[in-house]
């Protein structure tokens, strides 16, 4: 049995090692121990893990359902479910890359400033109480869901810019190719202390450089290779349906406003934008009806005057052709 305090079997342990400072030296395991995941002594914040939680749920339905009904509305009738399956196949295909290789070669402390580690690997060493270094007030599991979610996001955008001129097949292997080799380097190197980007203090709002960025870049790059679609200039290339567009473009940005609002001061400002752009949507959409009502009122009036006008010269020249016939 074990008695005194722990402060009392330290001193009583230092004197056993011949006066050597154990103290100093628990507290440096400590620290060593935070700094890789594994200190059992850290609460957890829920409001930080409710709200963690929370956008990642979000930025999921940005992917499905928001960009999957944002590229189904404007590709043709015949690739809308192409262009879902695709999404909904990186979604997949991304998750188990994440959990097997991604999350430790994007994460993991130490490595290079590319790539992490392969202690996590397979999430080897996550359990339910450990944490990232970076972010000690919340599970490493609720962590890895939320960049789950952007890791999902990122290879899900490019897809939009080859649709109608990939098959499932390739576009799967390109995106497993594209996650290890240019998102993972990208994640670690701007979004964990070790990475060369992050040493240099370049800026990364809210995943400028490793969401949008890399995605407009590699989506840009793949439809010049991919190149044009079959009968570009001829055939009509009409959108399915504008109004899913515009849904999935609503649930993106609303999503998007909320995943990233951090302090109270960012939700008011975001409020005020929504009220002014809700203002000037109704102000336009009220513009543009009093411009067509205007217009149809016009046109109306035009064409009733018109109509009395052939009437009149109607009946005036048939009157002149009676007058013409009796009277000469």
């Amino acid at each position: 049995m074990r008695s005194g305090s722990f402060t009392d079997r330290l001193g009583s342990l230092e004197a056993a090692v011949q006066g050597q400072n154990v103290t100093a030296m628990s507290e440096d395991v400590r620290a060593v121990m935070s700094s890789l995941g594994m200190d059992r002594s850290v609460k957890f914040d829920s409001g930080d893990c409710a709200f963690l939680l929370t956008c990642f749920i979000f930025t999921m339905m940005m992917t499905l359902p928001g960009l999957a009904l944002f590229y189904g509305g404007l590709v043709r009738v015949q690739n809308v479910l192409s262009i879902v399956m695709q999404t909904f196949s990186i979604a997949c295909l991304i998750t188990v890359l994440w959990i097997a290789f991604g999350y430790s070669l994007c994460f993991s402390p130490g490595g290079n400033g590319l790539y992490g580690d392969h202690r996590n690997f397979w999430l080897y060493n996550v359990k339910m109480d450990s944490f990232h270094p970076d972010f000690p007030h919340v599970p490493e599991a609720a962590f890895i869901l939320f960049q789950l979610a952007f890791a999902i996001l990122t290879p899900a955008l490019i897809c939009g810019s080859f649709a109608d001129r990939m098959r499932l097949g390739p576009m799967l292997v390109f995106m497993a190719f594209w996650h290890l080799v240019v998102y993972c380097p990208m994640a670690h190197s701007m979004w964990t202390k070790f990475g060369f980007l992050h040493k240099l203090g370049i800026l990364d709002f809210s995943g400028g450089n490793v969401v949008h960025v890399a995605a407009g870049f590699s989506g840009l790059v793949s439809s010049l290779v991919v190149g044009k679609r079959r009968g570009f200039g001829r055939d009509p290339f009409t959108a399915h349906n504008k109004l899913l567009s515009v849904m999935g473009m609503y649930a993106c940005i609303y999503i998007y406003v909320y995943t990233h609002t951090h302090t109270h001061t960012h939700v008011y400002i975001y409020i005020y934008i929504y009220i002014c752009i809700y203002i000037y949507m109704y102000v336009c959409m009220y513009i543009y009806m009093c411009v067509c009502v205007c217009v149809c009122v016009c046109v109306y009036v035009c064409m009733y005057v018109c109509m009395y006008i052939y009437i009149y010269i109607y009946i005036y020249i048939r009157c002149v052709y009676i007058y013409m016939y009796i009277y000469i």
